[in-house]
């Protein structure tokens, strides 16, 4: 069936799909990761030293980048709207024996973080499920201090013109216009719970970005592993053509003086 472009509560629905997206990551690496399809931080370096600093870890999860963050000498707030994955990432912090501070709030809102104490907001695959996004980045300017950093990463938007929400698959060539502004409703993980995520082209992207205050330093389309590209794609398959699009977007970016 096709999900109506509404969705679960957000809270709620991914407190209800917390399990399932954490045993979905938990492989994802032992270095600050991206996400899925993209290389980790030690190979692609966009971050700098850490030591001193104070990251904020927005969308943290289960903790896994809070903990590497932690690790290279940062002083880390993990902030995540569902009460679930803040207890996980509670839970991975006292396992590896890391101290970080953790918030219950919402990426729009921040309201537990002073203004200019910050010097990275980083955030992998949040970026895409929040409609306000307007009042997050502005929230994301709020916190930083002068040159402070914005890094983010997304499944890129083009990569959604391939799925198909009837099928609630991956399709071979392009179902829907990568202009197309209408939310993108789909089941999480056949767990039975609706997100709804908001696909928007990376010339977008650059425009929030602008107009929140900040200046685009590196877009970063980086290719897919190609062992993971194999065994989800193979050469002799009807996705084939999957290995030849980009997957992730990351973006960073600064303060604007």
């Amino acid at each position: 069936m096709a999900y109506p472009h509404t969705q679960d509560d957000p809270q709620l629905a991914w407190d209800r799909a917390a399990s399932a997206y954490n045993e979905l990551r938990r492989d994802l690496g032992a270095h600050v990761s991206y996400g899925p399809f993209a290389p980790e931080e030690d190979e692609l370096a966009l971050l700098g030293p850490l030591t001193g600093r104070t990251v904020l870890d927005l969308g943290c999860g289960p903790g896994h980048n809070t903990v590497h963050f932690a690790r290279r000498g940062a002083s880390v707030i993990g902030l995540d709207f569902s009460p679930q994955q803040i207890a996980a990432a509670r839970r991975t912090v006292q396992r590896h024996n890391i101290q970080a501070t953790f918030l219950l709030d919402r990426a729009e809102s921040l309201g537990q973080v002073a203004d200019a104490t910050v010097d990275l907001v980083f955030s992998a695959g949040v970026f895409a499920y929040i409609e306000r996004i307007e009042q997050c980045l502005g929230q994301c300017r709020r916190v930083l201090r002068p040159q402070g950093s914005l890094v983010f990463s997304l499944d890129h938007p083009f990569r959604a013109c391939f799925y198909d929400a009837e099928t609630q698959e991956l399709l071979g060539y392009p179902e829907r216009s990568y202009f197309d502004p209408a939310p993108r409703a789909w089941p999480f993980a056949n767990s039975g719970v609706r997100m709804v995520s908001y696909e928007r082209p990376v010339s977008a992207w650059a425009d929030l970005l602008h107009a929140a205050g900040f200046q685009v330093r590196r877009l970063l389309e980086p290719p897919a592993p190609p062992d993971l590209l194999d065994e989800l794609f193979p050469a002799d398959s009807a996705l084939a053509g999957l290995r030849n699009i980009p997957h992730t977007l990351i973006v960073v970016a600064q303060v604007r003086a």
